[in-house]
């Protein structure tokens, strides 16, 4: 009978520890931007910053920025890793917004992996040598780009949220657990 209380009790302090319940913890914090003109008058502005945290073994990966002229797009893709990186696959979601010509650049092509993409917005990323993706410099998105997607954009939309569904394999090809972040684009 102790043998079955101990084991519940790990389990609720624990919980299930499957890949697909994955818990994140998302901390709302106020951001105070504050400008000062020539002449001396501020203007403040107040934003809401999503704080996302993160297991100790899981991987924070999402847009870090979209930049977009006329019908062109440059998506910016960002991870924040404690562990190397052997291979990335990413699709954006939803599917429909943008057609992906080319992925190139950041920590991926560092590392001198092959990138790979397709107009609906796979986007493959991978070292035939064995190379890695080392582990994250800082905690900025900003500094941690693994590659920038060129392409167009097919929908004019205002806020529309974009997230990545990704597999990111490890040393030996283990599958790294990930916290998406999703990206609030307005065309």
């Amino acid at each position: 009978m102790k043998l079955i209380i101990k084991m519940l009790l790990c389990f609720a302090l624990v919980g299930c520890n499957s890949t697909k319940d994955v818990s994140e913890k998302v901390e709302s914090q106020k951001e105070v931007e504050v400008t000062v003109t020539d002449n001396g008058l501020k203007s403040r502005r107040v934003k809401e910053v999503n704080k996302v945290t993160t297991l100790p073994d899981q991987v924070q990966i999402g847009i870090e920025s979209i930049i977009g002229k006329d019908n062109n797009v440059e998506i910016n893709v960002f991870a924040l890793n404690k562990l190397p990186i052997a291979g990335v696959q990413i699709e954006i979601v939803p599917s429909d917004l943008f057609k992906i010509d080319s992925v190139s650049g950041g920590r991926c092509s560092d590392a001198d992996f092959t990138l790979k993409s397709n107009a609906k917005g796979m986007m493959l990323g991978f070292s035939m040598k064995g190379n890695m993706i080392p582990v994250a410099s800082n905690d900025n998105p900003k500094d941690n780009l693994l590659f920038t997607a060129y392409g167009t954009a097919l929908k004019n939309v205002n806020d529309a949220s974009v997230a990545l569904e990704t597999v990111l394999a490890g040393k030996g090809g283990a599958k790294i657990s990930t916290v998406n972040v999703p990206y609030l684009w307005n065309n």
